[in-house]
C-alpha cells in the first residue's frame, strides 16, 4: 500500500478545524444567555421549552467540538509523524547514495 500525502495541505486543515471547534464552543457558552432571556419572558412552559432544547443542543455541541479537537490533534500528529518518515527516508537514501 502507497500512501502519499501533501504535508502542507494536510497541516493547513487543522487551522481551519480548530476555528470551527471555537465556534461551537462559544454556541455552548451563550446558553446561559439563551435561557435566562426565555425565563425573563415570564412563561414557565416556555422556559423549560427552551431549556429543554438547550440541554440537547449543548450535548450535540460538545459532543462536535471534542471530535472536532481530536481529528485536529490527529491531523497534527499526522502532519508530524509524515514529515518525520520523509526525513527518515531523505536520510536513508543520501547515505545509500554516499
Amino acid at each position: 500500500m502507497k500512501l502519499q500525502v501533501d504535508p502542507e495541505l494536510l497541516a493547513a486543515t487543522a487551522p481551519p478545524l480548530r476555528r470551527a471547534v471555537a465556534v461551537a464552543d462559544d454556541l455552548a457558552t451563550t446558553r446561559r444567555h439563551v435561557a435566562s432571556g426565555a425565563v425573563e419572558l415570564g412563561d414557565e412552559s416556555l422556559a423549560r421549552s427552551v431549556e429543554e432544547f438547550l440541554d440537547a443542543w449543548s450535548v450535540g455541541l460538545v459532543a462536535l467540538a471534542r471530535r472536532g479537537r481530536t481529528l485536529a490533534d490527529l491531523i497534527d500528529l499526522a502532519v508530524e509523524r509524515y514529515g518525520a518518515a520523509e526525513h527518515a527516508v531523505g536520510a536513508r537514501t543520501r547515505e545509500a547514495g554516499s
